[in-house]
């Protein structure tokens, strides 16, 4: 059983370096691009919602935006997975992604990021992070998020799981009353 993978690559944000700054931030901005219009499994352009912690819908200029207003001075490109023996549909993707990113709120002053998800991309559902911190991520912390995502993974599909359970059995009451009425 795999668990939960979370790698990513940064790069700083000079604050004394304008010309510099406005390059990794081209850079952010095209990824994002790229990760809302990449092709899916079949080929075909697939448009995909960017969303944050707050709002499940973002638009390309508000988050081209968002990265222009960065003041924080490490950028993160990230790409998380969770176990893909765990299936999750896009919802719960989102809020598998906002935990996650929550302990990396707290471990990192994450200043905001951005994330788009790849459920038919390949077999194994994505999600992209755009990130921007104050300080830097090193390897011990990407563990620990891992632990994080795995953990996330599993309270989130167990209380979904149970909601299923329950509401199965709530029917089947109320298909045994109509039956008698």
């Amino acid at each position: 059983m795999s668990a939960t993978v979370i790698k990513g690559n940064w790069k700083q944000i000079p604050k004394t370096n304008a010309p510099k700054a406005a390059q990794v931030k081209a850079h952010l901005k095209a990824g994002m691009d790229y990760y809302q219009h990449r092709p899916d499994q079949d080929g075909a352009r697939a448009d995909r919602v960017a969303f944050t912690e707050t709002r499940d819908t973002v638009q390309r200029e508000e988050v081209h935006q968002s990265i222009d207003d960065a003041q924080a001075r490490y950028a993160y490109r990230m790409v998380m997975s969770p176990n893909p023996e765990q299936k999750m549909n896009e919802g719960q993707l989102r809020e598998w992604t906002r935990a996650v990113m929550r302990e990396a709120g707290a471990m990192h002053r994450v200043e905001g990021y951005t994330a788009v998800a790849h459920t038919r991309q390949t077999d194994k559902p994505h999600v992209h992070v755009v990130a921007i911190s104050e300080t830097k991520f090193n390897a011990k912390d990407f563990e620990q998020l891992r632990g994080v995502g795995d953990r996330e993974q599993a309270r989130i599909l167990e209380r979904d799981a149970h909601f299923e359970r329950r509401g199965a059995s709530v029917q089947r009451d109320i298909d045994r009353g109509a039956a008698r009425g």
